[in-house]
């Protein structure tokens, strides 16, 4: 058995065609792969994943040695439609994630720093003075704008930063 990414679609894009309902395996369907063992491998596939509903192939051997394969009744879902679409379609946009830091951590990341820095004592105190008594909606800006000027020094002043990026960034 084998997955086969283009037996895979063509599957998702013949039930698109029909989304509303659900249809038996259709000799559209049966005529995209030869072996039927492949095409159930991957019907199964694509329900366990849930871009389908239903899917599995019955099968039953007749007295001249070969196989008939009888219809089963199968759909595709919103997440298999999801999956053609280029941009992912409505799945994407549900499970976009917002990080949120709060203001007290990003005040604490600061004061980290500045106290581990090599400036004057006197000066630490008068900024760490002026970091606390800064509002939360300033620490926003203020983390967003560190952000920024980290992104420049590292990314775009350092190659290894920027094969790092490319490694670490998903596909």
């Amino acid at each position: 058995m084998k997955i086969d990414r283009e037996l895979q679609r063509k599957i998702l894009e013949i039930l698109a065609e029909s989304y509303s309902k659900s249809i038996a395996l259709n000799k559209e369907i049966m005529a995209l792969s030869e072996d039927v063992a492949t095409l159930a491998f991957n019907l199964r596939y694509l329900a366990e994943h849930e871009l389908i509903t239903g899917g599995g192939l019955k099968a039953r051997h007749v007295g001249d040695g070969s196989w008939q394969i009888e219809p089963a009744m199968m759909r595709i879902t919103a997440q298999g439609i999801d999956f053609l679409m280029d941009d992912g379609g409505v799945s994407a946009a549900l499970k976009t994630v917002t990080v949120k830091i709060h203001a007290d951590t990003i005040r604490a990341l600061i004061e980290e720093k500045i106290i581990c820095s090599s400036i004057p004592e006197a000066e630490k105190q008068t900024l760490l003075s002026r970091l606390r008594s800064v509002p939360a909606s300033a620490l926003q800006n203020l983390a967003t704008r560190f952000l920024e000027k980290g992104m420049e020094q590292i990314i775009l002043k350092s190659p290894d930063a920027l094969a790092w990026l490319q490694k670490s960034i998903p596909l």
